[in-house]
């Protein structure tokens, strides 16, 4: 009996370490943080590359997946929502309902060569956000940041 019970023991004392040892190897937050930031800025750089060649639908692919990501790093905090709209990503917050699509900037061209192109941005608009424009995914992801912690 007494070696059943130090065979049991034994066996959850196992059990114990591999899980530790299992959790050890995992990313931790700043890690997951890191990697998370490092992919937003690649697909910031693609999505200037792409942004006359790519369907308006397809650009909204990224911020409704970051939006998701930012939630998820916050701990999917109450009242925050997101929805998918075909060219509009909607993020129901607290305070009510904020948009963000892309389009073409106004006013703002992007030279390459000598002949002027369109540049794509992103538009913001909700409560506490004039309509805002941003160049890069990555700045729109930072005010987004804001918002859902309650900056």
């Amino acid at each position: 009996m007494n070696m059943f019970l130090a065979g049991a023991f034994m066996l959850v004392a196992l059990f114990v370490v591999l899980r530790i040892v299992r959790k050890g190897r995992g990313r931790n937050y700043e890690e997951s943080k890191k990697v998370f930031e490092a992919r937003l800025q690649k697909t910031g750089a693609q999505t200037r590359e792409h942004t006359l060649s790519v369907g308006v639908a397809e650009q909204m692919l990224p911020i409704a997946a970051a939006i998701r990501e930012l939630l998820e790093f916050a701990g999917w905090p109450s009242g925050f929502t997101v929805l998918e709209e075909g060219r509009t990503v909607r993020l129901q917050t607290p305070t009510g309902e904020i948009q963000i699509d892309f389009g073409l900037s106004r006013g703002r061209v992007a030279r390459k060569h000598t002949i002027g192109h369109p540049q794509g941005c992103w538009r913001i608009r909700g409560p506490g956000t004039e309509h805002l424009e941003y160049a890069e995914l990555s700045d729109i992801v930072d005010h987004l940041k804001r918002i859902i912690s309650g900056i």
